[in-house]
């Protein structure tokens, strides 16, 4: 028996010799909002690393890309060996400690934001806590791994850019163009860090949410989404409506694709949990 399912037979046979009362209202759900801002950050420093790291090896050079004229044209082989640099360097952010802890620390921070949510549902349906916390080490292990690589991705992509834009400039761009197609390129970068932390974020929450849910014995729940402009129409038609985990509902109707809330890309809907017991 879960600890959830006990909880609700102690409460019964407590209020066996009494009408019971309507339970509370289960809270509702809520984004992650704060840790997705907080991941936007830490991988809009590793652009912005990139960034200057470029910036630096175009001015050793001879090549200003912080002014409107350029004290130099670039030298013969500059391009691989300013992406050698930037390569050096993707290298110690994505590999070092600087990015690791941020990581595992969003990681943590989405477990404990669920244990919070989970906490005030069941005690609102219950009148007790719950903070006991199914295992998590193999979530966390995976989130960390899967975001290394994405991290990873995003680096290497923006090096490739910046190789591409030090060859054509080699023949010939000026160097105010050098700096406004720099400017851009890391504009596209941030950008793509922006999706990849509200993705990944959101996934994890969704994942840590779900597990936490079947360790405690609930099964079904109700679809809420952020009930905003940005919800997708697919996901708007399944606000309110009751699933049951083990078949989540379809999220695109051109591909038949199902997935639980917070497990479509970009999704920001929660699982408002049906408590046993409590559930009518």
């Amino acid at each position: 028996m879960s600890a959830l399912a006990a909880a609700v037979a102690r409460r019964k046979a407590v209020a066996s010799s009494a009408k019971r009362r309507k339970a509370a209202a289960v809270p509702a759900a809520a984004e992650p909002r704060a840790l997705m801002r907080d991941y936007d950050v830490a991988l809009s420093k590793i652009v912005d690393a990139l960034h200057a790291e470029a910036v630096a090896a175009l001015r050793d050079e001879g090549v200003r890309v912080d002014a409107a004229d350029g004290s130099a044209p670039m030298a013969p082989g500059a391009p691989g060996r300013v992406a050698a640099r930037l390569e050096a360097m993707a290298k110690r952010l994505v590999e070092g400690r600087e990015m690791i802890v941020p990581v595992e620390r969003i990681a943590q921070g989405v477990v404990a934001f669920t244990r919070k949510q989970w906490a005030a549902q069941v005690k609102a349906a219950l009148g007790i806590d719950l903070t006991t916390d199914p295992p998590m080490a193999a979530k966390i292990q995976a989130f960390r791994n899967e975001n290394v690589d994405l991290i990873r991705s995003l680096a290497d992509d923006n090096i490739n850019r910046v190789r591409l834009l030090l060859n054509d400039a080699g023949s010939g761009e000026r160097v105010e163009n050098i700096i406004t197609r720099l400017r851009q390129l890391t504009g596209a970068s941030k950008s793509r860090a922006s999706l990849i932390a509200r993705d990944q974020v959101l996934r994890l929450n969704g994942d840590v949410t779900e597990a936490r849910h079947a360790a405690a014995g609930v099964t079904e729940y109700i679809w809420r989404t952020s009930r905003d402009e940005r919800v997708r129409p697919s996901h708007k038609a399944l606000d309110g409506t009751r699933h049951a985990y083990a078949k989540p509902p379809v999220v695109d109707q051109r591909s038949g694709r199902r997935a639980n809330p917070g497990r479509d890309y970009q999704c920001r809907c929660v699982a408002e949990p049906m408590i046993p017991g409590f559930d009518a």
